[in-house]
């Protein structure tokens, strides 16, 4: 069976630091079935100097002004070639440079199985120490959609999605901090995610989804995105972060 094309999507601001890490992680995979395609904002801080070293080895680079995280992705997203796309921050990196050659045959089962969604595991790192790991998320469909009323359970920088999940417009660029929420939740309605027992990637403890400043913002719109895709949108375990997150502002 041929082994599906998968494209790493990686949209980049000022990251000098974390880039090359992230870039070469994908580059030096050991599958010939990967192609990286990078999104910069108008880096200043050298991450444009970094990224020209690796030129040659990315399908699809640009770095020009855009509305937000959610806006490059969706520019990444539409110059995407593979049938199944990773999304990973410029701060993340793939677990091992066998990620894919390991995936590509749990993609084609994931595949025959109608699945849109394909996710493994994602370790969250200490960003003062990359080696540092704190938690692992990811675990079957089964436990995982019982918790989904309440928090993202499948970690995205270790989902794979299918070219189709964004025939429909992508990313919700009105959403500042929850688009991610949205999109996977609106696809666990329609078809059971495929979960593949496995490491994909390591990611910051800290980046937009996980930094406790925006848990009140993240709240917010996971209530919404619930109501926008047809759920109850005010569940159990929402109210309560709603309640506990209000109070805390109090004192």
């Amino acid at each position: 069976m041929k082994s599906p094309l998968v494209t790493v999507v990686v949209a980049v601001l000022n990251r000098v630091e974390t880039i090359e890490r992230c870039i070469q992680s994908v580059v030096s995979q050991d599958s010939k079935h990967i192609d990286l395609v990078l999104i910069d904002g108008v880096s200043t801080d050298g991450t444009l100097e970094v990224i020209e070293k690796y030129l040659h080895k990315i399908s699809y680079f640009v770095s020009e002004k855009d509305q937000g995280i959610y806006s490059a992705l969706n520019k990444g997203v539409a110059a995407a070639k593979g049938e199944w796309i990773l999304i990973i921050g410029s701060d993340d990196y793939l677990a091992d440079l066998s990620v894919i050659s390991r995936v590509e045959p749990m993609l084609a089962a994931a595949k025959e199985a109608n699945a849109r969604i394909a996710y493994g595991n994602a370790s969250m790192f200490d960003p003062s120490d990359p080696t540092r790991m704190l938690i692992t998320r990811g675990e079957p469909w089964e436990k995982a959609k019982k918790k989904m009323s309440g928090s993202l359970e499948i970690p995205h920088p270790g989902a794979f999605q299918n070219r189709i999940v964004f025939e429909n417009g992508g990313f919700d660029e009105s959403y500042k901090v929850a688009a991610d929420y949205k999109l996977l939740l609106s696809e666990c309605t329609k078809a059971a995610p495929y979960y593949l027992d496995t490491l994909i990637a390591c990611a910051s403890l800290g980046g937009v989804s996980s930094n406790p400043k925006n848990a009140m913002a993240i709240t917010k719109e996971m209530i919404r995105a619930r109501w926008e895709v047809g759920l109850w949108p005010l569940t159990h375990q929402l109210f309560l972060n709603l309640v506990k997150l209000t109070a805390k502002s109090f004192f």
